[in-house]
C-alpha cells in the first residue's frame, strides 16, 4: 500500500435508475470497493485507516439522476497505465446502473470544481397549473431582470432554519414541452439545491412524471 500519487484517474459517468437513491458516501463506497475489485493501483491517505484518495466533487442530490458526473482517483503510476483498460476493469465491477462514458489520466494530482449544473424536471402532470406557470414566470424574471428569491434552509448539522437569498444561483429558466430546465450556478459560497427549487415552484416529487435528472455539469479541472 502506498500513499505516492503520480497521476489522476479522472472518470466520467451516468447514474440512472434505482442506483440514483444512494447518498453520496453510498456512491464513494461503491467506488472504493469497485476500484480495489478491480485491482487498480490506487493511492491511499496516511493515517491508522487509510483511504483511497478519491473524489467525487459534486455531491448528487438523492433520488436524482447524473449525466456527466465525475470521480477523480489517485494512482501510484504516471504513464503505466492505459485510460480505456482501466475504464473497462472499474466499469465491469460497477453494478447496473452506472456506466462509465470517459476516462483520461493526468500527470500529477487533479481536481475538478463545478461551475454550473443543468437540473430537468418533468412536469407534465401540473404544467398547466396557473400557480406552477406563474411560479416559472417569477423565476424567469428573476433569472433576466435580476431580484432575490428567498428559501428557508436548514442546516445539515443543527436542524436550525434559516432564511437564504438563492436568486443569484439562477442562471437559465426554460420550458420545452413538459420540461422545465433550470441551470444553476455553483459557487465557493453554495447553490441553490433541487428540493429549493421544487418548493418555489410548489410542487412535490409525486407531481412529477419521472425522476429529477443532474443533465450535465460545467467543470473547471485543477491541476496540482
Amino acid at each position: 500500500m502506498t500513499n505516492i500519487e503520480k497521476s489522476t484517474l479522472v472518470i466520467t459517468f451516468n447514474t440512472e435508475g434505482p442506483l440514483c437513491y444512494l447518498s453520496h458516501r453510498e456512491m464513494a463506497t461503491m467506488f472504493q470497493r469497485g476500484l480495489v475489485r478491480a485491482g487498480i493501483e490506487v493511492a491511499y491517505s496516511l493515517g491508522f485507516n487509510p483511504r483511497i484518495r478519491m473524489s467525487l466533487p459534486l455531491p448528487r442530490t438523492v433520488g436524482v439522476e447524473c449525466f456527466g458526473d465525475v470521480l477523480c482517483v489517485g494512482l501510484t503510476a504516471q504513464d503505466d497505465h492505459d485510460a480505456d483498460n482501466l475504464r473497462q476493469l472499474l466499469a465491469a465491477q460497477l453494478p447496473e446502473g452506472c456506466t462509465i462514458i470517459a476516462a483520461q489520466i493526468v500527470r500529477g494530482k487533479c481536481s475538478y470544481q463545478a461551475q454550473s449544473a443543468f437540473y430537468v424536471f418533468s412536469l407534465s402532470h401540473v404544467l398547466l397549473s396557473e400557480s406552477v406557470r406563474n411560479a416559472i414566470e417569477r423565476l424567469r424574471e428573476v433569472c433576466d431582470k435580476g431580484g432575490e428569491l428567498f428559501v428557508d434552509r436548514s442546516s445539515d448539522k443543527n436542524r436550525t432554519r434559516k432564511r437564504k437569498e438563492v436568486g443569484a444561483y439562477l442562471s437559465s429558466v426554460e420550458v420545452e414541452g413538459s420540461e422545465l430546465m433550470v441551470r444553476c450556478r455553483i459557487t465557493p459560497g453554495g447553490s441553490i439545491r433541487v428540493e429549493e427549487i421544487m418548493n418555489l415552484l410548489g410542487v412535490e416529487r409525486s407531481d412529477l412524471s419521472g425522476p429529477v435528472v443532474r443533465d450535465r455539469v460545467e467543470w473547471s479541472g485543477i491541476s496540482a
